[in-house]
């Protein structure tokens, strides 16, 4: 389909309640619907503008048989049917309008949602201007871009909209690359594991076809326990744990950590790698930080910023405090192995002794549901 025939969200359809929340919860399932509802848009009209997206997974993501994890993909979707980055929890888009009035809105419900007594003020009193950002919607472990639009919280003053923050890195080559050696390693910690699964999705699939042909993997993983209460993330008004949250988190993590678990092992079974192997266990720590270590030589780390949004959780909307992946600046540090005593040498040291001391002592084996 050429792009100017290619199908974008009516203003229509972009000003209903039911899809905006839709949007807020990222549930693309709905999405698609109230597109083919309302905007009479086909399956086919719906994935023909977005790259690598095919009918008939807009089906199964309409028959609720698949979903949309990935930040790229949700990129993707976004910016080829124009949906407002704030409707979705990003960033605003590099095509949005400024001035934009349908997506003030979005951000003015959540404001009033999360402090209802204070969400026309900013801090010591001031009025605060029209938002143009908005605090994420969904938990996703996103995976960093070299550059991305500042993304603020609920409540901050805006800035010009040529305001950007540089990631100081970019994960996906570095794994690609540690799959190029014999033996790959990779000790993942973190909230949910999204993005250890887009970023192992490609050179996974490298593999499986023999255009790289490490002979063993290994992949370890550790993630929060969502079946025991959390100290955080939690709910806004009392700090208190929210099992609503935790099971929706809990899906998000079986889903993501059990296609990780299933492609590995695939790798043995078709013979494709000698031996291929993906653990995961989980932990009673509240998520601060997400932490790589890649083939015993490369950690990545970054912080998790504590970000308020709200949360679609069994039909209703919480109000938390929660981490937000995609908002994390991964730092990388590399041991060449020349210089024991360099800083960039015992940090990685350090990473890799932190993570062997949970995995041996508070951590156990995460059951799938």
């Amino acid at each position: 389909m050429s792009q100017a025939t290619a199908y974008t969200v009516s203003r229509s359809l972009l000003a209903r309640e039911e899809f905006r929340g839709a949007c807020l919860a990222r549930d693309f399932g709905e999405v698609f619907r109230l597109m083919r509802k309302y905007d009479g848009a086909s399956q086919d009209r719906i994935c023909s503008p977005v790259e690598g997206l095919t009918q008939s997974r807009v089906s199964k993501i309409m028959r609720g048989e698949d979903h949309i994890s990935g930040i790229d993909v949700l990129e993707r979707i976004v910016d080829a049917l124009h949906i407002p980055g704030d409707y979705v929890g990003l960033a605003t888009r590099e095509w949005e309008p400024l001035d934009d009035p349908l997506t003030t809105p979005v951000v003015e419900a959540v404001a009033t949602a999360v402090r209802p007594e204070s969400s026309s003020s900013g801090p010591n009193g001031t009025v605060l201007p029209p938002v143009r950002a908005l605090a994420s919607v969904s938990t996703i472990d996103a995976v960093p871009h070299e550059s991305a639009r500042l993304s603020l919280a609920v409540g901050q003053d805006t800035p010009p909209a040529s305001v950007r923050i540089e990631r100081p890195v970019g994960l996906r080559p570095h794994i690609e690359r540690a799959f190029e050696e014999d033996a790959v390693t990779i000790d993942f910690a973190g909230f949910s594991g999204e993005t250890l699964a887009g970023a192992l999705s490609e050179p996974l699939d490298k593999v499986r076809s023999g255009e790289l042909t490490p002979a063993s993997i290994r992949v370890r993983v550790l993630v929060p326990d969502p079946g025991r209460p959390w100290a955080f993330p939690c709910r806004i008004e009392d700090l208190a744990d929210e099992p609503a949250f935790r099971q929706r988190a809990s899906s998000i993590v079986d889903r993501s950590l059990s296609g990780i678990i299933d492609a590995v092992s695939e790798l043995q079974d078709l013979g494709a790698v000698t031996e291929a192997v993906a653990e995961v266990r989980v932990h009673g720590l509240a998520p601060q930080f997400k932490l790589y270590v890649i083939n015993g030589r490369d950690a990545f780390f970054g912080f998790y910023p504590v970000t308020e949004h709200m949360v679609k959780a069994r039909g209703t909307l919480h109000a938390m405090y929660d981490v937000m992946g995609k908002d994390s600046v991964l730092f990388h540090h590399s041991d060449d192995g020349d210089d024991t005593t360099s800083a960039a040498g015992q940090y990685v040291a350090q990473s890799r002794t932190w993570f062997e001391s949970v995995w041996a002592s508070l951590a156990r084996d995460y059951t799938r549901d």
